[in-house]
């Protein structure tokens, strides 16, 4: 129930956003932070989103449509038992790679709430963007977001 609670508040959040933004007020990354902290109060999960307001460039749309097509690799995959997560932390990536872009961080991991929102056993992240002691084998029956 946490990961509903969560999705409303983010809701709510957006909604505000984009009539702010629509009204002409000016946010940044920053009090876009600050203000979110507010509406998830009651717990949390880690999720990364997108918003542009305005015409993007030609280079917006090709790196965030790459992206999407590395989440549909990923979402689109069956894997054999005891895969390890770095493995299908390349299907996601493959599609900037094509172009020699990458991205800094995980691609998936453990959900939580009121916890750690890293917490494993497991990841769906390269080696090197995080600790080797999540580095372990997928295991039937463990959940992940599949998100960038």
């Amino acid at each position: 129930m946490h990961i509903i609670r969560d999705a409303i508040a983010f809701i709510k959040f957006i909604a505000k956003l984009e009539k702010e933004v629509q009204a002409g007020k000016r946010w940044t990354e920053i009090s876009a932070a600050d203000e979110l902290k507010k509406y998830r109060r009651d717990g949390t999960t880690d999720i990364t989103r997108t918003f542009h307001f305005g015409t993007p460039t030609e280079f917006q749309k090709e790196t965030y449509t790459r992206v999407l097509m590395g989440l549909i690799d990923l979402a689109n995959v069956r894997w054999p038992n005891y895969l390890y997560g770095r493995s299908l932390d390349a299907l996601a990536r493959r599609p900037l790679w094509k172009v020699g872009l990458r991205y800094r961080h995980g691609t998936g991991h453990g959900i939580g709430s009121y916890l750690s929102v890293h917490e494993g056993p497991g990841s769906i992240s390269a080696s090197s963007s995080r600790p080797i002691k999540t580095d372990n084998r997928l295991d039937e029956g463990q959940f992940f977001s599949d998100g960038k």
